[in-house]
C-alpha cells in the first residue's frame, strides 16, 4: 500500500483536501480517497473529482477496473512524461509512482505530498536538489528534449527539465515554463516527425481562433538554434496582482467516468460529444451552459473541418468555475489535422455515430440545444471562415509540402 496526502490550490495556496491510499500489484489494483473534515467545513472546497468523488465525509473506492481516480489520473501524466520519469528512476513504477513523482506545475489545481502540512512535493525526490525550480529558457528546453529523444547524456544544467517536461500529458515532447511573464505549455518537433507538426499546430489552432472557438494565446518561435516551438497559453493558470492562481481540471473522460480502454470499444451514445453536452449540463455552471453547448458544438464541426479524429475524451477539458461553482468548458487544445483525411471522428457525432459529415452533426444538434436552422448557419459561417486555410497555413510557413499533404483533411469544406 502507498499513500498520499492531495492537495488543492484554493485562492492562491495549497490546502490539505484529502488522503489517498493505492494498492497495485502488477496491472491491477484500487485506491480509496477520504476528503478531511476541515476541508469540507471551507465554503470554496472544490471536488477533486466531481463525478466520482463528490464532496462528502464517506470513503470512496475506485471501480475494480481503474487504479486513480479519474480526477486524480488527470494529474498524472501520459506518455512523454512517463517516459521521461523512467529514465530518471530507472527502474519499474507503478501508477502512483508516475503521479507522485511528476513535476510540481502540472496540470490543473492538484498537488501530492506524504503529510498535510508541508504542501506538495515531488515524493521520492530529493527536493532540495539546487536545480529544482531553475526556469530554463527555451533553448534549454529543447536541448534538454533532443537529449532525451535521442537517448543522450543529458547536462547537469538540463536536469531540471525532468520536472518541466514529466507532469504533462499526451505522448509527444513537450514542457512548461514562464515566458515574457505567462505561463506557457512548450511543444516540441519529434525527431521521428514526417511533417512540421509544430507549425501545422500551430496553424490549425489559429484557423479554429478564425472559426469562432475558444483558443488559448498563440505563438511559434523559432530560436537562434533554428530549432522551432510552438507555445500555447496555459488556461489553468493565472496572476492577479503578484499572486498566482490555479484553475482545476479535469478530462473529457474523467467526466464520462471512463478509462481510456473504452477507445478500443466505443459506444457511441456514451462516448460522444452528446454525452459531453449532458454533462455540461448537469455540472455546468447554470447561466453558462447555453454558451458552453454552442462552443463544444463548434469544436465538434471544427473537427469535422480539418478532419481531426484525435478527438478523444482526453482531448476535452473541463474547468471549475470558484464564482458560479461549476464546471465549464476549457478552451480548445490539441486539434491537429490527421496524417490522413479520415471519415469519422474519435466520438460520436450524430445519429449516424462518429461519421464526420456536416448531414450528421446538423441532424445531432438538439443534443446542443440548437435548431437545425441554426446549427446549419454555424456550419455556414464555419466553413466560410476555413476557406482560406491554405493562407493561413502558408503565412504560418508551414512547408508547401506539407499543405499539399493536406488537402484531403480540408475537403469537406462547403
Amino acid at each position: 500500500m502507498q499513500n498520499s496526502y492531495v492537495y488543492m490550490h484554493l485562492n492562491g495556496e495549497f490546502v490539505p483536501a484529502g488522503i489517498m491510499h493505492t494498492f497495485q500489484e502488477g496491472y491491477l489494483g484500487y485506491s480509496t480517497f477520504q476528503y478531511g473534515q476541515r476541508y469540507l467545513e471551507r465554503s470554496d472546497a472544490t471536488p477533486v473529482d466531481p463525478v466520482s468523488l463528490p464532496l462528502s465525509n464517506i470513503e470512496y473506492h475506485t471501480p475494480e477496473w481503474l487504479i486513480l481516480f479519474g480526477g486524480i489520473r488527470d494529474a498524472a501524466p501520459d506518455g512523454w512524461g512517463r517516459y521521461l520519469l523512467e529514465k530518471e528512476a530507472n527502474k519499474p513504477m507503478t501508477e502512483f509512482d508516475y503521479l507522485v513523482r511528476a513535476g510540481l506545475d502540472r496540470i490543473g489545481a492538484l498537488g501530492f505530498g506524504p503529510d498535510p502540512i508541508n504542501g506538495p512535493v515531488r515524493n521520492g525526490i530529493d527536493n532540495d536538489n539546487p536545480f529544482s525550480q531553475k526556469i530554463l529558457d527555451l533553448n534549454d528546453l529543447v536541448t534538454a528534449a533532443q537529449c532525451h529523444m535521442n537517448e543522450l547524456e543529458i547536462a547537469d544544467h538540463l536536469r531540471p527539465f525532468t520536472e518541466y517536461g514529466s507532469s504533462l500529458g499526451g505522448a509527444r515532447p513537450k514542457a512548461h515554463a514562464n515566458y515574457i511573464d505567462k505561463f506557457w505549455v512548450i511543444k516540441f518537433n519529434d525527431k521521428d516527425d514526417r511533417r512540421s507538426e509544430t507549425r501545422i499546430e500551430y496553424a490549425n489552432m489559429l484557423l479554429a481562433q478564425k472559426c469562432g472557438l475558444s483558443i488559448p494565446a498563440l505563438k511559434h518561435v523559432t530560436l537562434a538554434s533554428n530549432q522551432e516551438v510552438f507555445l500555447i497559453e496555459r488556461f489553468d493558470r493565472y496572476i492577479i496582482g503578484k499572486k498566482k492562481f490555479r484553475k482545476h481540471f479535469v478530462s473529457g473522460l474523467t467526466m464520462l467516468n471512463e478509462h481510456e480502454s473504452y477507445i478500443t470499444q466505443i459506444d457511441i451514445n456514451k462516448h460522444s460529444y452528446g454525452a459531453l453536452a449532458d454533462i455540461l449540463r448537469r455540472y455546468g455552471s447554470s447561466n453558462l451552459i447555453e454558451q458552453d453547448l454552442k462552443e463544444l458544438f463548434r469544436r465538434m464541426v471544427f473537427n469535422i473541418i480539418c478532419s481531426n479524429s484525435d478527438d478523444h475524451l482526453r482531448n476535452h477539458g473541463f474547468l471549475y468555475d470558484q464564482q458560479t461553482q461549476g464546471w465549464r468548458l476549457s478552451p480548445g487544445y490539441d486539434m491537429v489535422p490527421d496524417q490522413n483525411s479520415h471519415d469519422s471522428l474519435g466520438l460520436g457525432v450524430g445519429p449516424y455515430g462518429r461519421a464526420a459529415t456536416f448531414d450528421n452533426a446538423k441532424k445531432g444538434a438538439a443534443q446542443f440545444g440548437l435548431s437545425s436552422n441554426l446549427a446549419s448557419n454555424i456550419i455556414k459561417e464555419m466553413c466560410k471562415s476555413a476557406k482560406n486555410w491554405k493562407a493561413i497555413f502558408a503565412e504560418s510557413k508551414v512547408p508547401e509540402k506539407d499543405i499539399q499533404k493536406l488537402e484531403k483533411n480540408f475537403d469537406k469544406i462547403v
